[in-house]
């Protein structure tokens, strides 16, 4: 009997279910309808969730107001400047799908669009999966969703990648002499791809290995001109950035400062920790839709034949851990998290579990998913949650529209504003300077570790001189008592393991996040919550120079 045969179903794992032979009862809570609203409830509530207590972090703030020039004609500009240190795929995206281009309506509809996104991704995946658990484990799991609170490019990219799989995989089964329009669609998904993320370009060249690996060389050769031109594309972009930019990400990108084996060490620690999560995530998910799967068995018949796409998952999975490994070891960026590796990590989970279970057709657990939906949001919340209703038990609840109708500094005059640490404007919103400080007035920050290069005392001076303001401050509103500042300027990151004793646990090697000259400057001007004129600090640093 034909695994799809919806009127037998296998004793699951652990038993409890009804026996082989046994009638299935279909319910209307089992039906593809019902399952996909409740993805698309789970999802939903995600969103919901998000778009109440913001999610937003500096790059989110960046692409918000990409959105916002989007909107008005001006393309991919901040404050009237090119900007390429993203690329603008992902604002484009909330542009499209808001209905105002002010930027709380913006904000809102991030959430929103990250809401199509991932619905839109779960289709895709539905259509190139006959398992239904790997489509769901994909999309919901607590990394996915976490990963979807924030207004960030990795929502877009996801669809790049399950669409690029969903091409692959129909041109894989392609019975015509050359699959056209799955090339076409692959071409379009690799487009969406490079101007998602800059990530996704190398990663595409794993792409391709892994569907030749999966798929054979026939499959990958006729592919092979979706990927070229998606290349060509590309290399265009970074040739435009380059002209307008001097730079072709928009952004100096420098070398990672941490050892190898202290990279190395980190991107094993957070393997295991994600790895455990999944793992756990998995078992709950199974748990929950016990009667609605059963395990592979070796002599259990292939039609439908998923094996290859589900290699091509695993595959492209691992592709994505290694370039995420290999990428950070050479520049300094966000180190090993979540949003950095858990893509990779969940498509070879997603995977296996796809290759050890399966699912009779029209089988669909919409009630256990749900359970385990609601399970999966509250997890990747589980650090905003207590704050958020400690916030609303003490009617303190505020919307992050509102909250931004107060986010403004202090007024002043000056035309030039030193910039350390602008506040957040939530407990889950970063601040931003943009928003922060005047629209009349400039805005310059102190570089610091460890994703900027560390400015250092005698250039950023003459670097404010050069800019030849009427009147300039520094900002140090944000700090309340002079612990408070002593707190943020001495902030250190780590780079490196030191192993002084092989009967002693490694120590952590840290390196200050702000240069010693320009830290002893600060706090030799310091003033509690106020702004400092820079003459007065410009002064001392050319005395003490001369002296």
């Amino acid at each position: 009997m034909p695994l799809c045969d919806p009127a037998i179903e296998e004793r699951p794992l652990g038993g409890g279910g009804r026996s082989q032979h046994e009638p299935d009862r279909p319910r209307w809570y089992s039906t593809n309808s019902a399952y996909l609203l409740t993805i698309v409830a789970v999802l939903a509530l995600s969103a919901a969730t998000a778009a109440a207590t913001g999610f937003l972090t500096v790059d989110s703030w960046n692409y918000l107001h990409l959105a916002q020039s989007i909107r008005h004609g001006e393309g991919c500009t901040i404050a009237g400047s090119y900007f390429a240190t993203f690329p603008c795929g992902y604002p484009l995206a909330i542009a499209l799908t808001s209905p105002s281009s002010d930027i709380a309506s913006l904000m809102i509809s991030s959430k929103a669009t990250n809401l199509l996104l991932l619905s839109i991704a779960f289709l895709l995946l539905k259509r190139t999966f006959h398992n239904i658990l790997v489509s769901t484990f994909v999309i919901i799991n607590p990394f996915t969703i976490e990963l979807s609170l924030y207004t960030w490019s990795e929502n877009l990219f996801l669809v790049a990648c399950c669409g690029s799989l969903f091409a692959l995989s129909r041109m894989r089964r392609a019975e015509v002499h050359y699959p056209y329009r799955a090339v076409a669609t692959l071409m379009l998904f690799l487009l969406v791809g490079v101007t998602s993320r800059y990530f996704f370009a190398p990663f595409a060249v794993t792409v391709f290995v892994a569907a030749w690996l999966a798929y054979g060389w026939r499959t990958a050769l006729r592919a092979l001109p979706a990927f070229v031109v998606a290349a060509l594309f590309f290399a265009g972009y970074m040739a435009l950035n380059l002209a307008l930019t001097g730079l072709s990400t928009g952004m100096p990108r420098i070398e990672a400062q941490e050892t190898f084996g202290f990279l190395l060490f980190r991107f094993l620690r957070q393997l295991a920790k994600e790895g455990v999560f999944q793992g756990v995530s998995v078992l709950v998910l199974l748990g929950l839709a016990t009667r609605y799967w059963s395990r592979q068995s070796a002599d259990a018949p292939k039609e439908p034949d998923e094996y290859p796409e589900l290699r091509m998952l695993i595959f492209a999975g691992v592709g994505f851990l290694l370039l995420g490994f290999y990428l950070r070891l050479r520049t300094q960026y966000d180190i090993y998290s979540p949003r950095t590796l858990s893509y990779g990590l969940t498509f070879v989970v997603a995977g296996l579990l796809g290759w050890l279970t399966r699912v009779p057709a029209r089988r669909f657990p919409a009630v256990p998913v749900l359970l385990y939906g609601i399970l999966a949001t509250l997890t990747a919340q589980s650090e905003s949650l207590p704050p958020m209703l400690k916030s609303v038990l003490a009617n303190r609840y505020v919307s992050p529209a509102r909250a931004l109708q107060g986010y403004h500094s202090a007024q002043t005059n000056a035309d030039l504003i030193v910039t350390l640490d602008p506040p957040n404007v939530g407990a889950t919103m970063d601040g931003y300077a943009g928003l922060y400080y005047p629209k009349h007035a400039a805005v310059v920050n102190v570089h610091s570790g460890p994703y900027d290069k560390r400015d250092r005392m005698a250039d950023f001076r003459k670097s404010i001189a050069a800019r030849g303001a009427q009147a300039c401050v520094i900002d140090f509103t944000p700090f309340a008592t002079r612990e408070d500042f002593e707190r943020y300027i001495d902030q250190t990151f780590p780079v490196a393991l030191s192993f002084s004793s092989v009967k002693r646990a490694p120590r952590t090697v840290y390196e200050p996040a702000f240069d010693p000259g320009i830290r002893d400057e600060l706090l030799a001007i310091f003033q509690p919550a106020r702004y400092v004129p820079c003459d007065a600090w410009l002064k001392a640093t050319s005395a003490k120079t001369a002296g």
